[in-house]
């Protein structure tokens, strides 16, 4: 984990993933993502905030995902500060109540207007040079666990 600054979560009421790169990261089975983000969604819920996932992606593994309760899955995105700009429109937000972790260029317009960008260790160089945090995503239950962390103000 990188911290380059103080990052404080507690306007934050929006937390949205990639999921290639991200979430699937290091070849992450996909069959054991489906409870690790139900477990994220509920535990966000119970802090007020909810979940996304943002991805070009259009596999099956998305749409497992659309059954979880409090998680916004937005697929086949391919411009995808668009579709996130709809769904923050439809729940009344703005971009600074806003995190998101991406990894590739394609995700470089999103992390810009966010309140709190991220991208994980294995990003690209430039993204990672343009974003508030780095986290370890060597597992998407230690990258899930560290995000909550973050909102619950344990690490700061």
């Amino acid at each position: 984990m990188q911290n380059k600054n103080h990052i404080d979560f507690s306007e934050i009421k929006l937390i949205l993933l990639d999921l290639e790169g991200v979430l699937l990261g290091q070849g992450e089975n996909k069959d054991k993502l489906v409870p690790l983000l139900k477990n994220f969604a509920d535990s966000l819920k119970q802090l007020g905030c909810i979940a996304g996932i943002v991805t070009a992606d259009k596999n099956d593994a998305v749409k497992d995902l659309n059954s979880i309760e409090n998680m916004f899955v937005l697929h086949s995105a391919m411009d995808k500060l668009s579709a996130a700009q709809k769904l923050i429109d439809k729940l009344h937000l703005n971009f600074s109540n806003v995190f998101y972790m991406g990894d590739e260029v394609l995700d470089l317009p999103l992390l810009s207007k966010c309140g709190i960008s991220a991208a994980p260790k294995t990003a690209k160089r430039n993204v990672k040079r343009s974003v508030k945090l780095i986290i370890d995503n060597s597992t998407a239950e230690k990258l899930l666990s560290t995000i909550l962390n973050y909102k619950k103000g344990i690490l700061v």
